[in-house]
């Protein structure tokens, strides 16, 4: 808190009743096998489409780039190519 901050005055409070009455269910539900099964899938069948579709020239050499931000004077480097 900033010596600003200090000065504000805090927002009212509202009980946790009225607040829960117009709050929207959008937190994030659990994991089960079934939703993490249809999560794996929807991520390999984007991963199928970028590889059906394949990079250009300059998104593949920003990918294939290096950056090494401990130390900000060195220039990035290649990385390895790796056979899929």
């Amino acid at each position: 808190m900033t010596e600003a901050d200090a000065g504000l005055a805090f927002p009212a409070l509202k009980p946790a009743e009225e607040v829960l009455q117009t709050a929207e269910n959008n937190a994030i539900q659990p994991d089960i096998p079934e939703t993490l099964q249809d999560r794996v899938d929807a991520l390999n069948s984007r991963a199928a489409t970028l590889r059906a579709t394949g990079l250009d020239a300059d998104t593949r050499e920003r990918l294939e780039t290096v950056i090494d931000t401990a130390t900000p004077d060195e220039t990035p480097a290649k990385l390895p190519q790796v056979q899929p």
